[in-house]
């Protein structure tokens, strides 16, 4: 494709900063423009780049003519000629080395096969995929080479040879803890979920990593074999003297602080101002369980304030404060490392101004399993007694970011002559089952203050966020 040919050299064409910008594009405004210079000693370089490009993808016969330049009014126009020629294809593919392995799947679905074009891509991710493979399946030191030839009478059809030495089967040996403090050495191995004597399997390290990493108090987490990363394993292992059976492992740990405290404050159109605040125990209770505080009071100063920095806050009952106290908990691990209990006990009053005023009280339980990469099924119980004025025959709903399936809960079979008994019933009878199905991704930054500025047709607002430990 042409924008991937135009990546594939330096020399670049002057073009807009953003679509956002497009307008003044149009008229060459020159802050709006990204400027690329014409570099009479690259164009030549740019060539032999675009003839690298095509032959590790299979034309090794491509021919790029030199590039014509023109200049005119102080423009350059840069031009390439490219002849592609006939791709080499993939005639045959021979694996040997793998007799007597005898592993389901092993050598189903690779990258290349035949009649494909013989990209180098397509070479070193087959490779890749079965070395990767016999990793996970015990083969730590499994090493794959390439040959390919190609035959005088079929110039244009290659044969492929993947030469695969497995080596011994390895297991893990003896599993040191290191760098922790505050988090005991049994959450840590069970968080890592691997032990003496199992076979060794890549993939299941990389996930434990994840694991422990996954632990809010960790701030890194690595996982080594023989002292060498397990992300390096395929570059470094060349470094030990000879292939062991038995590999010792390290789960190296860093962690960071133990308890946190975040403060905040904002301002905005509809609540005024607001003030929040949480504390966390990362470490509660050891374990990794985390216990948090969390708590906001706003529409602060709303009716002072009400003609000149708040107007959207409304009057009344709408303009007294609004707050919110929860206490959170967080379990990482429950039956299984793959399972993980969130509770949280909250009280607020919100209101939406000339829409409604709530009170409520009441409890939240998740509970979520992971099932696959970056995927976790959820199940939620939500029981929420409460009180809420609408006005202006108005309906308001929280909007949120995951979509659940809601079930009702039918009716209890106990009862109870006990007054507290039977509102508890009630409550329990007005809760709902939630279940959502959520994918998340997280990134590897992190950053103490944040500041955001948000608004809408109806509100302006401005929140800033700190953090004291």
């Amino acid at each position: 494709p042409d924008d991937s040919l135009a990546r594939a050299i330096v020399t670049r064409e002057s073009e807009c900063r953003s679509s956002v910008l497009s307008p003044f594009c149009l008229f060459g405004a020159g802050f709006s423009l990204q400027r690329f210079y014409l570099n009479d000693t690259q164009i030549p370089i740019d060539r032999i780049r675009l003839i690298a490009w095509y032959r590790v993808r299979g034309f090794r016969a491509v021919n790029v003519e030199p590039p014509v330049v023109d200049t005119l009014d102080g423009r350059g126009h840069v031009s390439f000629t490219i002849v592609e020629g006939q791709p080499i294809v993939v005639g045959s593919i021979e694996i040997l080395g793998v007799e007597g392995l005898e592993e389901a799947g092993l050598l189903e679905d690779l990258p290349l096969a035949v009649g494909d074009r013989m990209s180098s891509y397509a070479l070193n991710a087959t490779r890749n995929a079965i070395a990767r493979r016999l990793q996970n399946r015990g083969y730590a030191y499994a090493e794959v080479l390439i040959r390919s030839m190609l035959p005088a009478d079929t110039p244009y059809r290659s044969a492929v040879t993947f030469d695969v030495e497995a080596g011994p089967l390895s297991e893990y040996g003896v599993i040191e803890v290191a760098g922790r403090q505050d988090l005991s050495e049994s959450t840590i191995l069970r968080t890592a979920q691997i032990q003496t004597g199992r076979l060794f399997r890549r993939d299941q390290l990389v996930e434990s990593q994840t694991r422990l990493f996954g632990l809010d108090i960790v701030s890194s987490a690595r996982v080594e074999a023989f002292e060498i990363p397990i992300a390096e394993w395929e570059l470094r292992r060349q470094e030990l003297s000879a292939p062991d059976s038995v590999i010792p492992m390290t789960l190296r740990v860093q962690e960071g602080d133990k308890y946190r405290l975040r403060p905040g404050a904002g301002w905005s159109t509809a609540e005024c101002f607001d003030l929040e605040a949480r504390g966390t125990a990362r470490n509660f209770m050891g374990g990794g369980r985390i216990l948090q505080l969390r708590g906001r009071v706003a529409n602060l100063l709303a009716a002072d304030f009400h003609d000149i920095l708040c107007p959207s806050s409304g009057s009344g009952s709408f303009a007294k404060l609004n707050w919110l106290v929860a206490l959170d908990f967080a379990q990482p691990w429950i039956f299984s490392t793959r399972n993980a209990l969130v509770a949280s006990v909250f009280s607020e009053r919100q209101s939406l101004p000339d829409v409604f005023v709530r009170r409520a009280v009441g409890l939240d339980l998740a509970l979520t399993r992971h099932i696959g990469p970056r995927s976790s099924p959820r199940s939620r119980r939500r029981s929420t007694p409460r009180t809420c004025c609408f006005v202006r025959d108005s309906w308001y709903a929280r909007q949120t970011t995951s979509r659940f399936w809601r079930v009702p809960i039918g009716s209890l079979l106990w009862a109870s002559t006990s007054p507290v008994f039977s509102r508890i019933i009630r409550l329990i009878r007005r809760a709902a089952i939630t279940s959502s199905w959520t994918s998340s991704m997280r990134l590897f930054g992190r950053a103490p203050t944040s500041a955001t500025i948000a608004s809408s047709p109806k509100a302006l607002g401005i929140r800033a966020k700190g953090r004291a430990c």
